[in-house]
C-alpha cells in the first residue's frame, strides 16, 4: 500500500467514526433538565439563596431566571424535570377523556408528560387546588386584576378578584374572569355619525378595579380612511386634557374601507 493510499483510508475511518458518534449521540433517548417559567412555586428549589441575585448571576451558574409576583419565592432557581418531580400517584387527569395529545393538553393549561405506567394520566395538573381552579376558571378566561408586581392573595383578594395559582406561564394569579360583573355596557343603540358611529356606555356594576371609574363614557369611531380606523374614548360630562395632534380623515370617504367593524352586547361591549 503506497503513502498516499494509506492517508487517504485512515481519513476515511476517521470521518467514519465521527458520523458514527453523531448518529449515537442522535438515537440517544434525551431526557435533560430545563428551565420552566411555569413551574409550579412550590417545586422550585432556591438556586440563589445569598443576597444580590440577578439574572447574569443566576444564569453564570446554570440556573433558571424567572421573576415572579409572589413573594417568597425564588426568582432563581433549578433545572428541573417536571415529569420525574411529580410522580404518577400524584398527577391529576386533566384530559379524562379519550384522544388527548400534548398539544390539546397544553391548550388546557396542564402538564404533559407520557409515562410508562398507562394508568398514569399523560396530561395532568400538580395540584389539586390548581385542579380545582382551572374547572371554575378557565385560563383562557381570566383577565389581570393585578398587573403591577407584588401581587397576593391577600391584596388581591380584597380587591374583590379570585386567586389562583398556575404552573401555566403568562397565566394571571390574581384575575377577574371574562364574564364576571364588570366592564361597560351599551346604552341604547349605536348613533350614526357623519365620519362613523358614537356609542354611549355605562358599566355593568359598581364594583371598581382600579378606582375613579367613569360612567358613563362616550366612544367616539371614525372611518378616517380606507385602511385607518380611529377610536376615541371620552368623559362627556368633564373635559379633560387632550394631547394636541392632528388626526385629520380623508376628504374623500367615499372609498370604501378595507375593515368593517361589529359591536357585541353580551355580556359586556365588545368590538371587532
Amino acid at each position: 500500500m503506497n503513502k498516499s493510499h494509506f492517508s487517504g483510508t485512515m481519513k476515511a475511518l476517521r470521518l467514519l467514526c465521527f458520523c458514527s458518534m453523531i448518529l449515537t449521540a442522535l438515537v440517544q433517548p434525551v431526557r435533560s433538565s430545563s428551565c420552566l417559567a411555569s413551574l409550579a412555586p412550590q417545586l422550585r428549589k432556591d438556586c440563589h439563596p445569598d443576597p444580590g441575585a440577578s439574572e447574569a448571576s443566576c444564569l453564570a451558574r446554570n440556573c433558571c431566571w424567572s421573576p415572579l409576583k409572589t413573594p417568597d419565592i425564588p426568582w432563581c432557581f433549578e433545572k428541573v424535570d417536571l415529569c420525574s418531580i411529580v410522580l404518577d400517584s400524584q398527577r391529576i387527569d386533566c384530559h379524562p377523556e379519550s384522544g388527548a395529545n400534548e398539544a390539546e393538553c397544553i391548550s388546557r393549561g396542564c402538564q404533559w408528560c407520557a409515562s410508562e405506567n398507562t394508568t398514569a394520566p399523560f396530561c395532568f395538573y400538580t395540584s389539586k387546588e390548581e385542579a380545582t381552579c382551572s374547572a371554575r376558571f378557565p385560563i383562557q378566561k381570566r383577565i389581570d386584576c393585578h398587573p403591577q408586581p407584588d401581587a397576593t392573595q391577600e391584596i388581591c383578594e380584597a380587591k374583590g378578584c379570585f386567586w389562583c395559582s398556575t404552573t401555566v406561564a403568562n397565566v394571571p394569579w390574581c384575575f377577574y374572569p371574562a364574564d364576571g360583573p364588570y366592564g361597560y355596557i351599551m346604552k341604547g343603540s349605536p348613533q350614526k355619525t357623519a365620519l362613523g358611529w358614537r356609542l354611549t356606555l355605562n358599566k355593568r356594576d359598581t364594583i371598581s378595579l382600579f378606582g375613579n371609574d367613569i360612567s358613563p363614557v362616550v366612544m367616539d369611531i371614525e372611518f378616517h380612511t380606507e385602511d385607518r380606523l380611529r377610536f376615541k374614548v371620552y368623559d362627556p360630562n368633564n373635559k379633560r386634557f387632550e394631547v394636541p395632534l392632528s388626526i385629520e380623515p380623508s376628504s374623500n370617504l367615499s372609498v370604501d374601507p378595507k375593515y368593517d367593524i361589529e359591536f357585541v352586547d353580551n355580556p359586556v361591549l365588545q368590538f371587532r
